[in-house]
């Protein structure tokens, strides 16, 4: 009997590969007449939210939780290579942003082309594109789908929808990316204290809302200088006793030099 080509043995053609999500396994693009191709497909395309739970309205309050979700998604099924965007065409492998965290420093015109680089090809890239997409849309509110989708010719590249371009139309109509919001952010930053006392003193919720906050800032290539100022200027409202001896102490460190940033303030 001859010999049999190792490459050719049922052993080698189920060899193992690695890859921390199935969505990961490779760049081929996906054969989606195959049933593995099919069920890859239902999952990518998926909702994010759970049945019951309330869908995105579009509205600023709650894109931080909309966008949280998005990008545990998009890391499972190697949409990351879409979802950074290099700032300069002419340097198309440096620099790049990310359209979830960044998305204040990608204007449309940048994400779309880069798009249209790749959207018409048949390469895994281009279906990650379309399958984000209808992943976006399903969760969102009809009234938040009304919105969005008068804007289709945005999202849209020679009749094929762009996952990346669709995250950019939310982001611009849940008005998170306007000229006027980083005023709005740190105008809010800079009335914490009257923040705190709205949330009946519940500093818990104070430093989640402020950290959303410092990230959306973040995300426009900005940052605060007196947060920590403005962090204890709020704290030293707290009735609680114990609670005002923690402001004391960080009053302390601050003045001994500790370097003290947005996390540690909160």
């Amino acid at each position: 009997m001859a010999d049999q080509d190792p490459a050719e043995s049922p052993a080698a053609a189920a060899a193992p590969t690695f890859a921390f999500a199935p969505g990961l396994h490779g760049n081929a693009f996906i054969d989606d007449g195959t049933t593995a191709g099919r069920k890859l497909y239902e999952a990518a395309t998926k909702l994010l939210y759970a049945s019951g739970e309330t869908k995105y309205d579009g509205e600023e309050p709650s894109m931080h939780n909309f966008c949280i979700r998005g990008i545990s998604h998009s890391e499972a099924f190697g949409w990351e290579h879409i979802c950074s965007v290099p700032t300069d065409p002419q340097q198309p492998n440096v620099g790049f942003k990310s359209i979830w965290t960044e998305y204040g420093q990608l204007p449309m015109e940048v994400v779309r082309n880069h798009v249209a680089t790749y959207i018409q090809t048949p390469t895994r890239v281009a279906q990650a594109s379309l399958q984000m997409s209808i992943c976006l849309f399903s969760p969102l509110t009809e009234a938040a789908q009304n919105r969005i989708t008068v804007w289709a010719p945005d999202y849209t590249v020679n009749g094929i929808k762009s996952g990346p371009l669709f995250l950019k139309v939310i982001i611009c109509e849940s008005h998170a990316d306007t000229k006027a919001t980083k005023s709005k952010i740190r105008s809010k930053l800079m009335a914490l204290d009257v923040h705190l006392a709205s949330l009946n003193f519940d500093v818990t919720k104070l430093n989640s809302q402020v950290k959303i906050w410092v990230q959306q800032l973040q995300a426009r290539g900005e940052s605060t200088q007196d947060l920590f100022a403005n962090v204890l200027q709020a704290y030293k409202t707290l009735p609680d006793a114990n609670l005002v001896d923690y402001v004391k102490q960080k009053i302390n460190d601050y003045d001994d030099g500790h370097d003290l940033t947005a996390e540690t303030s909160t």
